[in-house]
């Protein structure tokens, strides 16, 4: 390596603050990558990522119907096992429901990948770095939630997400305790009230059979 090229490098590394409009780019950039991971995926391999179930959900919540009957082995969205998502998180994909199945999880992951792309420049450049992990690869691969409540703990406005997976969720809101995390659960899982009252009951018995 050149001396011209350790002085590129050490920059890039040694910067602290990254200006708001490369910020962006990169971010769009990264999040069209992660997209392109998904759609690669969907493409590689016959079956659903993770994110179809909950969009599955969201569609079936449009119609009228119960999302906790229609997932699992056999079901009409057939997936190794029940809907254990709340049903906030079904509410939460409601805006991608009118897609189908493959644009609605490249959709997904695209946003969840620049949001995450942009919490990690929090700081410079060099924490981009995380981005190209195998954790990430397998994220955007299969349009987990993963890197969308990991951006959250830089950009707090996501964490009015924490409610579609508490199990993460939960244990961040102790981290970082705001007023976003109680906004989206109230939000969604009033919602979620309105328009299957018995819901907490009918996901709690899945996770306890689960």
């Amino acid at each position: 390596m050149t001396t011209h090229d350790s002085s590129w490098v050490t920059t890039i590394l040694q910067t602290r603050h990254v200006a708001r409009r490369q910020r962006l780019a990169l971010s769009i950039l990264l999040g069209l990558l992660a997209g392109w991971m998904t759609l690669h995926e969907n493409l590689r391999t016959v079956g659903h990522r993770d994110f179809g179930q909950v969009w599955f959900a969201a569609r079936a919540l449009l119609r009228g119907a119960d999302p906790y009957a229609l997932v699992g082995v056999g079901r009409a969205f057939p997936w190794p096992w029940p809907f254990l998502y709340p049903l906030p998180a079904a509410v939460a994909a409601i805006p991608l429901a009118p897609f189908t199945e493959d644009v609605a999880t490249v959709l997904f992951a695209t946003c969840a990948g620049a949001v995450f792309a942009w919490a990690l420049m929090q700081y410079g450049y060099a924490p981009l770095f995380g981005f190209f992990s195998a954790s990430m690869r397998y994220a955007a691969g299969n349009a987990q939630w993963s890197p969308l409540l990991a951006a959250s703990v830089l950009v707090p406005p996501l964490a009015f997400f924490f409610v579609a997976k508490p199990t993460i969720g939960l244990a961040m809101f102790v981290a970082r305790p705001g007023w976003w995390a109680i906004g989206g659960a109230v939000l969604f899982g009033g919602i979620a009230l309105l328009v299957q009252s018995h819901w907490i009951a009918e996901w709690l018995g899945v996770i306890a059979a689960n």
